[in-house]
């Protein structure tokens, strides 16, 4: 099993990286809550020569900062967390508190989003993309660390095919969408989702994006019986389909719900 030593800034991880790091090199990350999805990648990426970790603790915080856009509130860091992240990994990278190392050059990575992406429609989508850009940049260009693989998970929007072509180009990463963890009714295990009320979660009675759907209509179609439940988007590539829904009311929350489409 990996030791886990944690740092917190990107020079200590360097230097734990200078001394450390050898062969095939993984990684993995999540916010926080950590759970079966995590663990999927988690588990993954520890098949590695050495692994990284890393803990978005400041990420709503910093996306913010970044595109002036908010998201759900970041939670502290709990001890939990960070046992996890270092159950699987040789060294655990925690962003946290004011730490914000990519705010000096975010008009570069706004630019380059806009450039490389083209136009964004959904905010979530959108500031998240921004932000993986800035890291991405801060960690592998000027901190010089060398990842080989990521395995992630393909249900969110912002983590298409441009963005793990981008990937691949720039920095020779191998992006592996796996599919998602699911419970017995075959939707997400999503952090968001799971720490909604009880009221919101009882409603869910059955699956909420079967692999076959169309388009929109349809969708919403077959989820009116769900009470006030909504679909906000739909996105379908060639591989995957990608839904956000939220229950309107107080307490209710949006998350993503995807897998990989059954044509």
């Amino acid at each position: 099993m990996a030791n886990g030593r944690i740092v917190y800034t990107l020079e200590d991880l360097k230097k734990v990286y200078d001394e450390t790091a050898h062969g095939i090199k993984g990684m993995w990350a999540f916010h926080c809550n950590f759970h079966d999805g995590h663990r999927k990648c988690a588990g993954e990426a520890s098949m590695a020569d050495w692994t990284l970790a890393i803990i978005w603790n400041n990420y709503a915080e910093g996306m913010k900062l970044i595109t002036g856009l908010e998201t759900d509130s970041d939670v502290p860091l709990n001890e939990r967390d960070k046992f996890s992240a270092m159950m699987y990994s040789d060294v655990v990278m925690v962003f946290t508190g004011d730490y914000h190392p990519y705010l000096e050059n975010k008009d570069e990575y706004i630019e380059e989003v806009e450039r490389v992406f083209g136009r964004i429609e959904d905010d979530s989508h959108l500031n998240t993309l921004i932000y993986s850009v800035a890291v991405r940049r801060l960690i592998h260009d000027t901190y010089g660390i060398q990842i080989d693989y990521h395995p992630s998970c393909g249900r969110d929007t912002w983590r298409d095919s441009k963005y793990v072509n981008w990937c691949q180009k720039n920095f020779g990463i191998d992006i592996r969408l796996n599919d998602a963890v699911c419970d017995k009714l075959g939707n997400c295990i999503s952090g968001t989702r799971l720490r909604m009320t009880k009221k919101w979660n009882d409603r869910i009675n059955k699956e909420l994006l079967p692999a076959t759907t169309k388009n929109i209509k349809e969708l919403r179609e077959y989820l009116k019986d769900i009470k006030d439940l909504e679909v906000i988007s739909l996105k379908l590539t060639d591989e995957w389909i990608t839904a956000k829904l939220q229950f309107k009311g107080p307490g209710g929350k949006w998350w993503y719900e995807g897998k990989r489409r059954k044509k």
